[in-house]
């Protein structure tokens, strides 16, 4: 689980890396380029909307795509490639038609893949599955850091989380999955400190969610 938090943390790093070249290069462009085509001028506004759009998919890139079967983040990085070829499309041709046509392809195709995973991503109706999944990764992150001196809070978490009952009520759906969020964050680079800390403060979401349930 380490592992694949740690995965998740580099892909999450290369993702805004992309996203800033692909601002910093659209800038650019627009501003030495001029005077630019129409052809030009929209692939460089598809660009911008591109990288406007990448919230949408940074913010939810543990998830997995549905349609595509790939984290979010990937899906988000293949949309900034996609992009960039658009923009390079554009200085070799002054059709604004297949400017526009090859940008709309590429925008509805990546918002498909985000749209079919935030309407699926989290069909959790009786609570059972985040209960699983909590479970799952707090004994995970207890284990891999029981030779720390963080040990001790990532073991009271997990035996926190062993306690946990499963609630059919949707209102708890949006609790829970900023609980499973800051598990995500931690990471196996992480000083004892900063995981003690973010356990302490999963406890508390957890705390928060068992209030409401009473």
């Amino acid at each position: 689980m380490m592992d694949k938090l740690d995965k998740l943390d580099k892909l999450h790093k290369a993702h805004i890396a992309a996203a800033l070249v692909l601002l910093a290069v659209t800038i650019a462009a627009a501003v030495f380029s001029a005077p630019l085509t129409d052809a030009q001028t929209a692939a460089l506004c598809f660009g911008g909307a591109c990288v406007l759009l990448q919230p949408l998919y940074f913010l939810r890139g543990e998830r997995r795509s549905m349609l595509y079967r790939l984290p979010l983040s990937y899906v988000g990085v293949v949309y900034i490639s996609l992009a960039a070829a658009v923009e390079a499309l554009s200085l070799i041709t002054d059709s604004l038609a297949l400017i526009v046509v090859c940008s709309a392809v590429v925008m509805a195709a990546a918002l498909a893949g985000l749209i079919s995973r935030m309407d699926t991503a989290y069909s959790d109706p009786d609570g059972t599955r985040f209960i699983s999944q909590l479970t799952e990764m707090t004994d995970t992150i207890s284990r891999a850091t029981a030779e720390r001196s963080c040990g001790i809070a990532t073991q009271l978490l997990y035996e926190k989380a062993r306690f946990c009952e499963p609630c059919a009520d949707s209102s708890l759906r949006e609790l829970e999955r900023r609980i499973l969020t800051e598990i995500c964050g931690m990471h196996p680079t992480d000083s004892d400190d900063e995981i003690t800390h973010r356990c302490e403060a999963i406890s508390a979401l957890i705390s928060e969610r068992e209030r409401k349930i009473l």
